[in-house]
């Protein structure tokens, strides 16, 4: 177990920026929850009661391993206990990462009447963004993480981002200075087209980054007379893109619960007023926006995905006829060869009769009489025969057993050792 004071040094001060109703910039602050938390801490240390919103950026992995700051989430903040759950994460390194591709869920917080005392609500994002550069390909992940707390009594809001950089953390802080707006306030959902927007954009980034990318591709089809596809680089680009459309798919879903999970709270918690009805219908009207934004890019990561598809197609059909070609060029040399070697053939089968018939006559087996003119053959001729034929069978056998050792192995339907295999149907 950890002492006290080790665990003060490893949870490191709480940045928090807070907005006052009406102000026009945010008020900052460090908060030590180890030096603050006493058994009557509230929410004041994170939300004094003059602040409507609380924007808190906290590392996720440090907070888990704090039994402190854990207790301050689940009690003070009523974070619900799944959210730790292990089955999110992964442990390496020493440290634990949430591993979930992106989700959504919330959770009325009511007193011992059953009445509404507050909501809660969380969401994470995933967003894969790939940077050309030169001929490779670079990339990174947006991990984003978010923790919504609304009091019903109070209307105060605090976000707590998890393990968000200093560039987006300064994104959310001055979109949220651009977009809060008091009567929103009354709305727990009123931070989440604000939220979505920036994932959005963010998805909105990926999904033209691989366009980019396939339409390099395009632009610089092999046409050469010998194509050269880099294969690499096309199923690298392919990878991303399926990545990104994983995404996509999750923060479509992601922003389809939300819409779904406000329409349910408008419905049986709001009050019948009819300007915060109209908010609420301005809050779901922005969702119902983004939320078809999502789906365009959907379909413009799914068209990027057929189109890389059809640039590797075309690639692997390229080079195929470029191999035909090369096949037709050798087939032709090679009836070429084969032209030469009949006429070959065709000379070797008219000169040989004759060739035959004089080495025959020219043995001293036959003898011509000038004189007499007459031909004369050896009674020993028998002997040529005798020799010429055992000779030539045994040549033409030596040949056959030969060409039967030097051929190639013939494919077989049974494994080596000639046992057959044994088939079993399921």
């Amino acid at each position: 177990m950890l002492s006290t004071r080790n665990q003060q040094l490893m949870c490191a001060n709480l940045k928090v920026v807070r907005l006052k109703a009406g102000a026009q910039d945010w008020d900052c602050a460090s908060v030590s929850l180890h030096s603050e938390i006493s058994e009557d801490s509230g929410m004041h240390i994170l939300a004094p009661d003059d602040y409507v919103v609380n924007i808190v950026f906290a590392s996720a992995d440090r907070i888990r391993q704090c039994q402190t700051c854990r207790n301050y989430f689940a009690n003070v903040l009523h974070q619900p206990a799944l959210w730790w759950d292990d089955y999110w994460d992964e442990q390496g390194d020493g440290y634990q990462r949430r591993i979930s591709n992106g989700y959504f869920g919330c959770q009325d917080i009511v007193n011992a009447d059953d009445d509404l005392d507050g909501h809660v609500s969380w969401m994470r994002a995933l967003v894969k963004q790939i940077i050309e550069k030169g001929s490779h390909i670079e990339y990174g992940w947006h991990k984003l993480n978010f923790f919504a707390y609304w009091s019903r009594s109070t209307k105060q809001l605090v976000l707590v981002v998890f393990d968000a950089s200093r560039e987006f953390a300064d994104k959310i802080s001055r979109a949220v200075l651009k977009e809060v707006d008091i009567p929103q306030l009354q709305d727990p959902f009123w931070i989440y087209p604000i939220l979505l927007d920036l994932v959005v954009r963010l998805q909105n980034q990926a999904v033209w980054a691989v366009r980019g990318s396939v339409r390099m591709l395009e632009k610089h089809r092999a046409y050469s007379d010998r194509p050269q596809p880099n294969y690499v680089r096309m199923h690298d680009i392919a990878r991303h893109a399926i990545h990104v459309s994983e995404t996509l798919d999750v923060t479509l879903k992601t922003a389809s619960m939300i819409l779904f999970q406000h329409k349910y709270f408008v419905t049986h918690e709001m009050g019948p007023e009819k300007a915060l009805r109209r908010t609420s219908k301005h809050i779901m009207d922005r969702l119902s926006y983004l939320e078809h934004v999502l789906f365009s890019l959907r379909a413009r990561s799914a068209s990027n995905k057929e189109r890389l598809s059809n640039e590797i197609s075309l690639a692997f059909n390229t080079v195929a006829q470029y191999d035909s070609r090369v096949s037709v060029n050798i087939g032709r040399a090679a009836q070429s060869d084969s032209s030469a070697m009949k006429t070959v053939a065709f000379l070797t089968l008219a000169f040989l009769p004759g060739t035959f018939i004089c080495a025959v006559f020219s043995m001293s087996f036959f003898n011509y009489d000038s004189i007499t003119g007459d031909w004369q053959v050896s009674d020993k001729f028998w002997l040529y025969w005798a020799v010429a034929i055992p000779v030539t069978i045994m040549t033409m056998l030596c040949w056959y057993i030969w060409s039967l050792r030097g051929s190639p192995n013939r494919f077989s339907e049974q494994p080596p050792g000639g046992k057959e295999i044994q088939q079993t149907t399921i």
